[in-house]
């Protein structure tokens, strides 16, 4: 692809003699049966009337590799191109010198992916893992601030566990165990396995239809699907503005209020951390300079269930760090908000609502649909069929995860209070029926089994009086696991093989060398004073975390999700190529690999090129 710009006669003559040469040299090049059809079918010119028309185009292309050549404004035009996998300014910065040997990556985004996502580089294969460790105490605000939040959601396990971090603690409820009193299932280290999350085909199917639907219609199936599901009525507005959401901030209790703007602030805090931390970098080459930049993708999308517990918590968590990362235009999408969820997406800053769920939500912000925008990243978690959208949409746009049901390992030694272990498994249990709580704990036999048994008394005692009890007894039947270890390590070794999402440990001595040992977890939480639900509501760190033993490869949803890598190389006027060896060594690797109109280019570099691709004897 070709994009020209300025006098259009002079674009004319420029074009034709571009094309000559493309002729002259296919006539030689040994790879012409492959080049020849690509130029043919594929080869396009934009003549454009002004820099920034061209520029303009360039962007929607998002191309995987961009050559810059002007004569003139060359800083100026830089700083307009938004989308690209990597750059390549000047003469004597050919594209191929970035596939060989300059150092940037060659493995690029290509199909307009370079909208929301950079090129493959050394933080493909990092992972950034967020944790909290308990220190001196400084205040109640921020844990009473998570039981204000829990309540508000319905979570009521959440709040009593984070009420065992007053000062002083305020116990969980209790009543008499039931007749069936619940038990963990005993496990040895042989049966740790992370549970796999595979979408099923049935939520596969399901969503595939409806996001074909929206895809091929747009808006008009877009609100046919939401009114089938009960998210919108005939002649409701399916976009919110700002206006809404502020007079539905406003209309909130006064405490309220306040909890969620400090909340937002922390997560904002803890976000902007984040992105201090990653930096633009520029490496001296022979020819100039390469680096790379960090820049926000342009429009995101944050689902927020809102189904059996709306959760404000997760409009915070997915759209304060996308306004953080600089997203122009941040959608949030949940089904029929509550004055509660458009207030959290007011204090959040997004733009706009969706007042749409599941994955008829997913396709309009991939696809586009009347006033909704197709989005470069859709992030947060859903049900099975918004899991499944996602996973059908990846390729179109980036994602955060495929997130499944919610998991807690507590890794415990005996000496830890029952009560509180108990009251931090009903906490995730409570989300979902195939929530996971895990306890895995070690040393002598005998003291672990006391120590179990206790827990699960107080599991029995807590869950009759728990408000969700319909839930959590369920998942504790069904899902929950006790691990019996003999030693620190071999429990150390089982938590790895989970993976899992949230990770508490709970040791009275030592607790930092075991947690210094551990290798996979979402989120890590250190100490009696950091509970788990304090990572889900308002400590900072953000609660949209990998499940299903993916925290092996991924981290969780941040401010990073949001940000682009992109490489760049820049030459500079007083640099020669011929100055040591780097074009003459991406030349050789070119023919080494057999790709001689990658070394043509490369040596069109090289001063004693004469300005010509290919030798004398080949263009005879």
């Amino acid at each position: 692809i070709l994009v020209t710009f300025g006098d259009e006669t002079a674009c004319d003559s420029f074009v034709v003699a571009v094309e000559d040469q493309l002729e002259q040299q296919l006539r030689v090049l040994p790879t012409a049966d492959v080049a020849r059809p690509a130029v043919q079918n594929n080869g396009a010119v934009f003549i454009c009337a002004t820099e920034d028309e061209a520029i303009e185009v360039t962007n929607k292309w998002a191309p995987e590799h961009l050559e810059l050549l002007v004569e003139e404004n060359e800083a100026r035009m830089v700083g307009k191109l938004d989308h690209f996998g990597g750059l390549f300014i000047g003469t004597l910065c050919a594209e191929v010198l970035g596939d060989y040997a300059a150092g940037p990556n060659h493995t690029l985004p290509t199909g307009g992916t370079a909208r929301s996502t950079g090129g493959l580089s050394v933080l493909t294969f990092l992972r950034v893992r967020t944790w909290m460790d308990s220190g001196a105490r400084t205040g109640d605000t921020m844990v009473k601030d998570v039981v204000s939040l829990a309540e508000l959601e319905g979570l009521c396990g959440h709040a009593a566990s984070a009420r065992l971090r007053l000062d002083p603690p305020v116990c969980p409820a209790t009543k008499s165990a039931s007749a069936t009193p619940v038990k963990l299932k005993r496990c040895t280290a042989t049966d740790a396995k992370p549970r796999r999350c595979a979408v099923s085909d049935q939520a596969l199917a399901g969503a595939r239809a409806i996001l074909k639907e929206v895809d091929t219609e747009g808006e008009k199936a877009l609100l046919r699907i939401a009114q089938k599901f009960g998210d919108i009525k005939p002649g409701e507005p399916f976009v919110i503005e700002r206006d809404a959401m502020e007079a539905a901030f406003n209309s909130l209790e006064e405490t309220t209020k306040q909890v969620l703007t400090r909340a937002a602030e922390r997560v904002r805090k803890f976000a902007e951390a984040q992105k201090s931390s990653l930096k633009a970098v520029a490496v001296d080459i022979e020819v100039g300079e390469a680096g790379h930049d960090v820049s926000p993708v342009e429009k995101a999308g944050c689902y927020a269930p809102g189904g059996r517990y709306p959760l404000p918590s997760t409009v915070l968590m997915t759209a304060v760090p996308a306004k953080v990362a600089g997203c122009k235009d941040v959608w949030v999408a949940t089904p029929h908000p509550s004055p509660l969820m458009l207030g959290a997406a007011f204090i959040a800053g997004a733009d706009h609502v969706l007042a749409v769920g599941g994955a008829q939500a997913i396709a309009a912000l991939a696809y586009g649909a009347g006033p909704v925008p197709a989005v470069d990243v859709i992030v947060g978690p859903g049900n099975q069929y918004v899991t499944a959208a996602k996973q059908l949409v990846s390729g179109l746009v980036k994602i955060d995860m495929l997130a499944g049901p919610s998991e807690l390992l507590v890794l415990a030694d005996p000496k830890q209070n029952p009560s509180l272990v108990a009251a931090d498994l009903l906490a995730q249990a409570e989300h979902d029926v195939q929530a996971a709580p895990i306890l895995v704990t070690f040393g002598d036999k005998a003291d672990c089994e006391t120590f179990v048994a206790a827990v699960e008394d107080q599991l029995e005692q807590q869950l009759c009086a728990l408000p969700t009890e319909d839930v959590a007894r369920v998942a504790v039947r069904d899902n929950g696991q006790v691990f019996f270890c003999a030693t620190e390590d071999e429990a150390v070794q089982v938590t790895d093989l989970f993976a899992p999402e949230h990770l508490e440990v709970l040791v009275k001595e030592g607790s930092d060398r075991v947690a210094n040992k551990l290798q996979h977890y979402g989120g890590l939480f250190v100490g009696e004073l950091c509970a788990e639900v304090l990572g889900d509501y308002a400590a900072g760190p953000n609660h949209t975390l990998p499940t299903g033993g993916t925290a092996r490869s991924v981290g969780g949803l941040s401010v990073f999700t949001f940000l682009r890598v992109r490489t760049w190389m820049q030459s500079r006027p007083e640099m020669r190529a011929g100055d040591g060896h780097m074009v003459s060594d991406a030349a050789a690797l070119a023919d080494l690999e057999g790709l001689k109109a990658h070394a043509a280019s490369a040596r069109l570099r090289l001063p004693q090129s004469n300005g010509h691709a290919f030798s004398p004897e080949a263009r005879a």
